[in-house]
């Protein structure tokens, strides 16, 4: 496995033109001291990231602390652009929880300090809890490009290197583990985008409470809608690996299904995703009704990714995915 193959894409899309009121109700679920923690406008330290988690995710908090506080793990999401020229501690989160699950599924991977576990990753779960899932032989995630139709081919507003389809599945390096490591690679891959919604999520209430910036709100919905189809796309790249292996390697395939491991892992990551979804939804909703009270208006079914997530939902929605869906997670 290579020591570069986490190289994930930075999540920014086109800037959602909102209005919001100065003042919103409370959303707080969590009794915080306001005057502890950063502002809305704090640099994006590893101090004031790592106070921020703490505050208000838990499972971001020990993922970012397993690994943040290193200076080689600083110094490689700053390489690499993933903490940006000025960025706040709030709109770094999201991307700063979501590459501290790589780092943890392969222990050095992004510092290279060390040597790197091969044919195996750690797959973050909650609560502290991993599944070890040891691979099976794969083929090179390329190889399905040709077979995933150009509906299912999603873009990405804004993205600077490219969406998703092109960087995971079909422009692929050596490098890429969505590649190289095939439904295992994937599999990283949803981990991390499902952790770092888990901590988008939670920081509602912290900007709730702080928020007094169309930017601040724009931030929070821009990374929500992308780790929204984030889920859906990475559901189907899955799921197509699966389908494509069964009609072209059936070994492959068969290697796969049958590794208990891989289907817990991929049960609990999808579950814990899909719940997110609707915990994202709900909160959009009680931000419509706050901006609705005030006269502004948040047309949720508007937002610039909605339709692409309608159209991969409906391919899900097909037989052979409902097949391939219920084999991934039989327990």
């Amino acid at each position: 496995m290579n020591t570069n193959h986490i190289r994930s894409i930075r999540r920014r899309f086109m800037a959602f033109v909102l209005l919001v009121a100065l003042s919103l109700a409370s959303f707080s679920v969590t009794d915080v001291n306001a005057a502890a923690l950063p502002s809305l406008e704090a640099d994006a330290t590893p101090e004031n990231m790592l106070r921020i988690l703490k505050a208000y995710n838990k499972d971001g908090s020990f993922l970012a602390g397993y690994a943040l506080p290193r200076s080689s793990f600083v110094d490689f999401l700053t390489s690499y652009g993933y903490i940006e020229p000025g960025a706040s501690a709030a709109d770094s989160i999201d991307t700063v929880v979501h590459e501290s699950f790589h780092e943890f599924a392969v222990p050095n991977i992004a510092s290279n300090a060390g040597s790197v576990v091969e044919n195996e990753e750690k797959i973050y779960i909650g609560s502290k809890k991993s599944v070890r899932v040891v691979f099976t032989d794969v083929f090179r995630t390329k190889e399905m490009a040709k077979t995933v139709p150009a509906r299912c081919r999603t873009s990405h507003y804004g993205y600077k290197q490219g969406d998703r389809f092109s960087t995971y599945v079909k422009d692929v390096n050596n490098n890429m583990a969505s590649d190289y490591d095939g439904v295992y690679g994937l599999l990283n891959e949803f981990g991390g985008y499902c952790w770092g919604m888990d901590a988008n999520n939670s920081l509602f209430s912290y900007r709730d409470r702080f928020a007094d910036t169309t930017e601040t709100w724009g931030s929070f919905i821009t990374e929500g809608e992308s780790d929204m189809l984030a889920y859906i796309e990475f559901k189907y790249y899955i799921l197509h690996y699966l389908y494509y292996a069964r009609q072209h390697h059936p070994e492959v395939y068969k290697g796969i299904i049958n590794n208990k491991n891989f289907r817990r892992a991929y049960r609990l990551t999808e579950k814990r995703f899909s719940e997110l979804i609707d915990e994202y939804e709900e909160l959009l909703d009680e931000a419509a009704d706050k901006l609705a009270d005030n006269g502004y208006n948040l047309a949720v079914d508007e937002l610039p990714l909605r339709r692409q997530y309608n159209v991969m939902t409906k391919e899900l929605n097909k037989s052979q995915y409902k097949a391939m869906q219920k084999a991934a997670t039989k327990r």
